[in-house]
């Protein structure tokens, strides 16, 4: 585009020709060109002969490699690719395999244990309905009690006990006598028992005769009047100190002991045979014979008698 000029008046007054281009020169705050190669080579930021600053092709692609789980063919045309990932290779997540991550089980919040081991041998206890670990599932050790294991030969050692030698609580009742000597324990009976307790036997002397059963009752037994045979309403038993607070039924059969007062303790009741009282006038007013108010029957001096 040429350049324009304009006539313009000086600081004298005069008359004076100015030529104004089409861009402002760099003095005057421009670029100097009007074009953006043209001012970044006017403003020196690129030599003129490459006003873009373009690189010159000065090599070529001879290999192109690439890091698992990426691969390539390698030369200057490669194939690049990924493979899909498996239980040993890495790689790219399938869809197939995506989805079966996406239905996966959400986070238990617990540590899983195996059912196959509870209860068992070399396994963990159970809980019961009561939140407390069943009793067949702890050790004697534990429990501190004595478990029963059987009857025991004390003269030929059946089954065979060692001194020191034994589970904790293990118990044996003798069925046959003997000498065996088990921790200088040497002469055992019939029904005797030997304890393994902190590291040693013990003996538990027996009794000769075992009662199992009272009245045909095993445990805690009352015995009542119909338990023992013989005995009826009707009979007549020597009784030798009767507790009369406790007796029931009337004393009968042999006054003569029932009524001895070393026999006799506490006081029978009028029900039970007895005046219900210790002393005359009151047993006299327990049977009646006078009233509450009077018990010795005695006339009062002011009161008045009529005869007849």
């Amino acid at each position: 585009m040429a350049a324009k000029k304009f006539l313009t008046l000086d600081a004298a007054g005069g008359m004076q020709l100015v030529q104004v281009n089409d861009y402002l020169d760099i003095t005057q705050g421009g670029t100097g060109a009007t074009t953006a190669a043209g001012a970044l080579t006017a403003l020196g930021a690129y030599p003129a002969s490459n006003p873009n600053n373009w690189t010159a092709n000065l090599g070529t692609v001879t290999s192109v490699t690439a890091s698992a789980p990426v691969q390539s063919t390698g030369g200057t045309t490669p194939v690049i690719s990924m493979p899909a990932a498996t239980t040993s290779v890495s790689g790219y997540l399938s869809a197939a395999d995506w989805t079966t991550f996406n239905s996966k089980q959400a986070a238990l919040g617990f540590v899983p244990t195996n059912s196959a081991l509870a209860g068992a041998a070399n396994g963990y206890a159970t809980l019961d309905s009561s939140g407390k670990i069943p009793i067949g599932q702890i050790t004697t050790a534990v429990l501190g009690a004595n478990v029963c294991q059987g009857s025991w030969n004390a003269a030929t050692n059946v089954p065979a006990l060692a001194t020191g030698v034994g589970t904790q609580g293990y118990y044996w009742i003798v069925g046959t006598a003997g000498t065996t000597n088990i921790n200088g324990f040497n002469s055992w009976a019939v029904n005797d028992q030997i304890l393994f307790a902190n590291g040693n036997y013990i003996k538990i002397d027996g009794e000769a005769t075992v009662v199992s059963l009272v009245a045909g009752r095993a445990g805690v037994v009352i015995l009542t009047q119909a338990d023992i045979g013989g005995l009826t309403t009707g009979s007549t038993p020597t009784f030798t100190g009767v507790n009369a607070t406790t007796f029931t039924g009337a004393l009968a059969g042999n006054a003569t002991t029932a009524t001895t007062a070393g026999n006799v303790s506490g006081i029978v009741a009028v029900a039970n045979g007895g005046t219900g009282a210790s002393t005359a006038p009151a047993a006299l007013t327990a049977l009646g014979a006078y009233p509450a108010s009077n018990p010795n029957n005695y006339i009062s001096a002011n009161q008045n008698i009529t005869f007849t």
